[in-house]
């Protein structure tokens, strides 16, 4: 074999081995910047938002004003005092079968000291079922009505409050209060209102309208 032979056959060899090296190091630098996009993609997307928790159907206690009597209501409002027997009471829970709801209501009737033919209902829900979640019904709801009966155009005053959705802020509708504004306990069961009642614009005669105070006991 001749010299000429010898450089020829060195001369490729050296080609080969820089073709290899720069190979690997070109891929290299490819594989960081994909990854380095693909961190930022990552971080560039949102966190998924955490499902506000359900609000609690029974309180931790009730509110601190005068209770009211086994089978009997008091309520007080426009510096007047109303005592009487509960016509309805009762409550049940989403564990009961077919259940979607917490649920406590009572409703009562009674004639006033001068007379007055008068109407109580209130209720407190809580829905565990999102087809009811909005407006109209909401995750929560609390509403205590009350009724003057004249025999014409009864005035009537009220409290309504909707929480749309888990944690989302309550829409008082008439009245106000701070939900809940129904406190439920196991205990009888026994519920306390506390909050302000309001008359509808379409009211007649002389609603009894601002702050309340309610005890039921079933």
């Amino acid at each position: 074999m001749t010299w000429r032979s010898l450089l020829a056959i060195c001369f490729c060899a050296s080609l080969a081995a820089c073709g290899s090296d720069e190979t690997p190091q070109s891929q290299t630098t490819t594989d960081a910047d994909m990854g380095g996009q693909q961190q930022a993609q990552a971080a560039a997307q949102p966190e998924p938002e955490e499902e506000a928790p359900k609000s609690e159907f029974l309180a931790d206690g009730l509110h601190p004003i005068e209770p009211a009597e086994p089978g009997r209501f008091r309520l007080e409002v426009a510096g007047e005092v109303h005592e009487g027997e509960l016509s309805s009471c009762g409550w049940s829970m989403r564990t009961d079968e077919g259940a979607n709801q917490d649920r406590f209501a009572a409703a009562a009737d009674w004639r006033a000291d001068d007379g007055r033919a008068l109407s109580l209902e209130m209720w407190r829900f809580v829905s565990h079922d999102d087809f009811h979640w909005n407006a109209n019904h909401g995750h929560e709801s609390e509403r205590v009505r009350l009724l003057t009966r004249t025999g014409g155009d009864d005035p009537v005053s009220m409290m309504v409050g909707i929480r749309p959705r888990p944690g989302a802020d309550p829409l008082w509708r008439w009245g106000a209060g701070e939900m809940p504004a129904v406190r439920v306990s196991a205990q009888g069961p026994q519920a306390t209102v506390v909050g302000e009642l309001d008359g509808p614009a379409t009211n007649g005669g002389s609603p009894l309208t601002g702050p309340f105070e309610l005890a039921i006991h079933c």
